[in-house]
């Protein structure tokens, strides 16, 4: 949806206040996400292979990687530039989701000591 809005505010339309609560939303959403996902799969990741501690911190690293594009894509009171990095933005946002499921959640990454 924010990218949606995002793209209807590059091309003029009156969608600044929908837009600001789209990427609020997205904001809260995302760092939502992030928190359940690091409670929810630490233990598990743990209880996995001697690759666990690895797969822990990857996972520690690719939030902190996200949060900080959030932080400069997304904050800020300029709509306008902010709806400008939004592609890149998402691109970057499901590159990362991605290299989370190859690098720690996909079943295949788990081996035998």
């Amino acid at each position: 949806m924010a990218e949606d809005l995002a793209e209807k505010l590059r091309t003029g339309e009156a969608v600044r206040k929908p837009f600001g609560d789209a990427v609020f939303a997205l904001l809260q959403e995302l760092l939502d996400h992030n928190r359940s996902e690091e409670t929810l799969l630490e233990p598990l990741l743990r209880a996995g292979d001697t690759y666990s501690p690895q797969r822990i911190s990857r996972m520690f690293e690719e939030h902190a990687g996200e949060h900080e594009l959030m932080r400069q894509a997304l904050h800020g009171s300029d709509l306008g530039g902010v709806a400008q990095s939004m592609p890149e933005f998402g691109e970057t946002l499901r590159a990362h989701m991605d290299a989370e499921e190859r690098t720690f959640l996909h079943a295949r990454v788990l081996r035998d000591d």
